[in-house]
């Protein structure tokens, strides 16, 4: 005991920039336990849309490990087995250590919110620090409040608000996978080091995979930056092939333990079903309002939406004040000679103009774009929601872009009171993005009504021997 806290006090002592970083970080995170001060203590849930928190999480486990599974009313779904790591894991610790849902649903929030600062953070350090090292004091302030504002962006929120939370692992640890993507991609020889980071990082997104289309999202996105690197940075093809099929291979192993038979259930049951509703599904977006659609998506507009309404004049005024203040730095960026000299800047710059464009949709302009992907290219037609897909990488692109331009900026105009105002303009931001996340709560309260626990006392009687009717049901 005593010989585990002198190494990790050794190791602050040693490392306390690190240190500090992990410190600021945790404390920024817990934003969404503000939440639970709004929350009165007789509701035991909180939970919204899709999301609902595990009800009797031992139970829920154990009845995962089989494919009969009479609370679905038969065969359930094997993507449900997904769940079991890090979602159904994270609750059962939580429920050993007597954390109720409330709370543990709130702490998971912060855990996510966590692992998205500090993995852009570690992104953008390894990125930027070719061009940039060694990173001035206004340097490193400057990527560790964009890695706030990777953390809080309007995006978290907007998966929040429908109950899609389960996607946030994926979005939490993809500036890593990527990174470390460009890591293999430009080593002489194959790490086995690196091969591990991918398994653990894939596994921690097993219950964002769960949701085939991230799958598809990644090996698409990763698909896409291996292209360049090949085109741009001129990458020796073979070479960057083998080390692509590599890494879905790893995906596969990783998550192969659930994995295996969805893919079954996918190409063998349901796929009929997915065929065919893709008309149905182009039919039902294309009629969704949205005039200036990709002007909307370039100041986070949409995203916003979910939380902010129309007449909190306040949040939307600072909200386009903020993406103003984004945009500048990035065209700062771009029009640099550093951006210039630089190829992998410009993969990230072509990405997120793709991106931009499969995020929109159907809307314009160019709709014809996403509408020959959707039904030409297989698979394609599980981003029926391209917004909740797609967004989120563009964000991570205008971000790392953006935060090259103000350390540029540093760089090239060393007057202090410049880069102080400057500093305190990105604080303000970040402030704002938290005040935002805190003042609009995402899950509602509630209760399991007392009908339900009659009812199943009712169905649990020895001797209820009948079975419902299931129309009934």
């Amino acid at each position: 005991y005593m010989f585990f806290f002198d190494r990790l006090k050794k190791f602050i002592v040693n490392n306390w920039i690190f240190a500090t970083v992990i410190i600021f970080y945790l404390l920024t995170s817990a934003a969404p336990l503000l939440w639970f001060r709004k929350i009165s203590d007789q509701f035991q849930f909180i939970g919204r849309g899709d999301y609902l928190p595990p009800i009797n999480i031992q139970d829920i486990i154990y009845k995962e490990f089989f494919t009969i599974n009479q609370d679905m009313a038969g065969i359930q779904n094997a993507a449900n087995f997904g769940h079991l790591f890090p979602f159904n894991t994270i609750f059962l610790i939580l429920y050993r250590l007597n954390i109720d849902p409330i709370k543990s649903t709130l702490l998971l929030i912060s855990f996510i919110i966590f692992i998205s600062q500090a993995s852009f953070l570690y992104s953008m350090t390894y990125f930027l620090k070719k061009d940039h090292k060694p990173f001035s004091k206004e340097s490193k302030l400057a990527m560790i409040l964009s890695g706030i504002l990777y953390g809080y962006s309007p995006f978290l929120l907007s998966l929040i608000a429908p109950g899609h939370i389960i996607l946030l692992f994926n979005y939490a640890v993809f500036p890593l996978i990527i990174t470390f993507t460009d890591k293999l991609i430009n080593s002489e020889k194959n790490n086995p080091n690196l091969f591990i980071v991918f398994f653990l990082l894939f596994l921690f997104s097993a219950t964002s995979f769960a949701n085939f289309a991230i799958i598809y999202l990644n090996l698409f996105i990763i698909g896409l930056f291996g292209f360049l690197k090949i085109t741009i940075d001129k990458k020796p093809v073979f070479k960057t092939i083998y080390k692509l099929i590599l890494f879905g291979l790893i995906l596969f192993l990783s998550n192969s333990w659930w994995l295996v038979s969805y893919l079954y259930e996918i190409f063998f049951n349901n796929v009929i079903f997915v065929v065919s509703s893709a008309n149905v599904i182009k039919e039902y977006i294309a009629n969704i309002p949205s005039p200036s659609y990709i002007s909307l998506l370039l100041f986070g507009k949409t995203t916003f939406n979910y939380v902010v309404q129309e007449n909190e004049r306040i949040f939307n005024i600072l909200n386009i004040f903020s993406m103003f203040f984004i945009w500048i730095f990035f065209f700062r960026f771009i029009f640099s000679n550093t951006f210039k000299s630089k190829r992998i800047y410009l993969i990230f710059f072509i990405l997120m103009i793709l991106v931009l464009f499969l995020t929109k949709g159907f809307s314009y302009p160019f709709p014809e774009i996403f509408n020959f992907l959707f039904y030409k290219v297989p698979g394609f037609v599980s981003f029926r929601n391209s917004h909740n897909k797609f967004f989120w990488f563009f964000w991570y692109c205008l971000l790392l872009l953006s935060t090259a331009g103000i350390i540029e900026h540093f760089i090239n105009n060393g007057k202090k009171i410049v880069s102080f105002f400057l500093l305190s303009l990105l604080t303000c931001i970040s402030i704002f993005y938290i005040f935002t996340f805190i003042k609009h709560p995402q899950l509602g309260p509630f209760n399991i009504p007392n009908y339900y626990k009659q009812l199943n006392r009712y169905l649990g009687n020895k001797n209820n021997t009948k079975r419902l009717n299931k129309d009934c049901a």
